[in-house]
């Protein structure tokens, strides 16, 4: 199933919509109005449809060889290693397991900071969210139903 997020203007009818999506057999979809307050759900939706999501698995998985390679790099070093070593066991598996750890978490954390602070394309206070779970090949048909209806698909 492809996501697809719409948002519609107050002065759209969001019954003809349902209507129409209903008909075309693409009834796994829900509404939203939006408010002030669903911002934050605004941003999860574009979050999960737009190029940031590849931005913060990229980030994580370089953070993850970054992590990798600096528990090696202290592990090998004379002075942080004699330190370190009774902790992590001095093996290979247990610098790949410590070092990726912690960069998986320090990558994705800040991949997912990047995306969330990105600022929204414009305000869609008092518009309409649908989020439409549709089958791959039906997806353009979606986005003309979306159109169609002077939505906005991100």
């Amino acid at each position: 199933m492809r996501k697809v997020v719409a948002f519609f203007p107050a002065h759209a009818d969001a019954a003809a919509v349902d209507n129409e999506l209903t008909t075309r057999d693409i009834t796994n979809f829900h509404s939203i109005d939006v408010s002030s307050d669903f911002e934050e759900q605004i941003r999860q939706e574009i979050l999960l449809t737009s190029r940031e999501g590849h931005i913060t698995i990229l980030s994580a998985f370089l953070g993850a060889l970054a992590g990798v390679l600096m528990v090696a790099f202290l592990l090998n070093n004379r002075e942080f290693g004699q330190v370190l070593s009774p902790f992590l066991a001095n093996t290979i598996y247990s610098t790949l397991f410590s070092g990726a750890g912690m960069g998986l978490a320090a990558g994705g954390l800040l991949g997912g900071l990047y995306a969330l602070s990105r600022p929204l394309p414009q305000d869609f206070s008092g518009y309409t969210m649908l989020v439409i779970y549709s089958k791959p090949e039906m997806v353009r048909e979606t986005k003309e139903i979306v159109k169609k209806f002077e939505g906005i698909t991100l």
